[in-house]
């Protein structure tokens, strides 16, 4: 995230005028954020204390494995 401060302070707000890099910089940012965002939402543990099979499946899509 820091990252994403200095190419703000580097290149300004307005994402139509960053170079190639700063794109790329910003996609991996918002990557970072949707993954955090997709763990944060799903259910770990149910009410038995195992494993639900949804925190399975994402585990499994993060290893870049869909099965």
């Amino acid at each position: 995230m820091r990252n994403l401060d200095e190419v703000i302070a580097a290149q300004g707000e307005d994402y139509a005028q960053f170079d190639q890099q700063a794109k790329q910089s910003v996609a991996a940012c918002a990557s970072l954020a949707m993954s955090i965002k997709s763990v944060l939402d799903t259910p770990i543990l149910d009410e038995s204390g195992a494993l639900t099979d949804e925190s399975g499946t994402l585990m499994r899509g993060f290893d870049g494995n869909p099965e």
